[in-house]
């Protein structure tokens, strides 16, 4: 079994992508608040009972959902400023801190490596 050894920089996104995402869905919660909102307001003032109850029904879940889209939007623009921009590990070169992007791994069999190692300590293999 092979690993690729550029396993992190495969599926990166960039935090300028995550933002634009991040208004796009906000945008689009807003507006779907603001049409449940519309909803609601014409509900209460229908003339026929069942058109009442299903405008303000849609309009309540309608608000529901442009809350927590814009929740999640907002959520994702404070996940976006505050990501580090890292091209490959850890802050510092040569820190290969167990959990961070830039832990060593064995090509041949994955097993992770110790600084220092010369020889992957599960397979044998020698480490580049």
């Amino acid at each position: 079994m092979s690993i690729n050894k550029n396993i992190y920089q495969e599926t990166r996104l960039k935090r300028g992508h995550l933002q634009v995402f991040s208004l796009v869905i906000l945008l689009l919660g807003l507006a779907i608040l603001a049409g449940g909102i519309t909803l609601l307001v014409f509900g209460c003032k229908a003339d026929k009972t069942s058109t009442m109850v299903l405008e303000i029904i849609f309009g309540i879940i309608m608000i529901l959902i442009g809350l927590g889209s814009s929740g999640t939007a907002i959520t994702m623009l404070f996940v976006s400023f505050g990501m580090m921009n890292v091209s490959e590990g850890s802050v510092k070169d040569g820190n290969s801190a167990v959990g961070t992007a830039n832990v060593k791994l064995c090509d041949k069999c994955g097993h992770e490596l110790e600084d220092g190692d010369k020889v992957c300590p599960n397979c044998g293999k020698e480490v580049e």
